[in-house]
């Protein structure tokens, strides 16, 4: 059986524990809107996926579809996000399940970038 591979790039929003070392992402990806993936084995200390797969991390992905679920099949960091919770938490309660939307994607990826840039100081040091 032969599986069509799509390749993205997302932004991992959440993630949860499914058996002894898989893990089930959600995902705001900029070609399929938020998508859940299943990716197998990423709990374990060899897998190639560990290193893509940090909630807030922007990755280049690629899946399969199989019959029931989408399947991760590689990662690519790309830019890593470190304040962001509240804004997965709202996009995962607001989005729809794979629908694309550029202006979100744009917007998402803009406000997550404002947030790592260095605050300007503004005299509020203490001496």
């Amino acid at each position: 059986m032969s599986h069509t591979r799509y390749r993205t790039k997302g932004v991992f929003l959440k993630k949860e524990n499914r058996g002894e070392a898989d893990q089930l992402f959600t995902l705001f990806s900029e070609d399929f809107g938020k998508i859940k993936i299943l990716a197998k084995a990423v709990r374990k200390i060899t897998s190639k996926l560990r290193s893509g797969t940090e909630l807030f991390y922007l990755s280049e992905i690629e899946f399969i579809q199989g019959r029931y679920h989408k399947t991760l099949t590689s990662t690519a960091l790309i830019e890593k996000f470190a304040l962001a919770p509240e804004i997965a938490q709202a996009i995962d309660a607001l989005m729809a399940t794979e629908r694309p939307d550029a202006k979100i994607w744009r917007l998402l990826l803009t406000t997550l970038r404002s947030l790592e840039c260095p605050r300007p100081n503004l005299g509020l040091t203490r001496g």
